[in-house]
């Protein structure tokens, strides 16, 4: 979306590791929006924080790439 909207490369970078952050705190917070009961929390909480895991392996991953990538065009 950042690149639709032709944002500079570091607002780029920026939302690409600022989405990783919400993930984990809004669905916790739909869950009591929802009105889970108590013993199926986890049956929707654990998804979501797989999820959560997999961005932030994700970005470091990422991080690295663009670190790399950014060394290249300095050098």
């Amino acid at each position: 979306m950042a690149q639709k909207l032709k944002f500079k490369r570091q607002d780029i970078i920026t939302a690409t590791f600022c989405g990783s952050k919400k993930s984990l705190v809004h669905g916790s917070l739909f869950l009591l929006v929802l009105g889970i009961p108590d013993d199926q929390k986890v049956l929707f909480l654990l998804p979501v924080m797989i999820y959560h895991s997999f961005q932030l392996f994700y970005v470091s991953w990422l991080a690295s790439k663009i670190a790399k990538r950014t060394a290249e065009i300095t050098a």
